[in-house]
């Protein structure tokens, strides 16, 4: 699972998932109203 979070810029939301390190990629898809971890 991974949870949407909003970057420093507050531009693009980005979904971080937790595998054997913490990968953050671009999730267009995804806009939460508020930031979630």
């Amino acid at each position: 699972m991974g949870a949407a979070v909003w970057n420093h810029r507050g531009k693009v939301p980005i979904c971080m998932f937790r595998n054997h390190k913490a990968v953050m990629f671009p999730c267009g898809s995804i806009l939460p109203d508020s930031p979630t971890i």
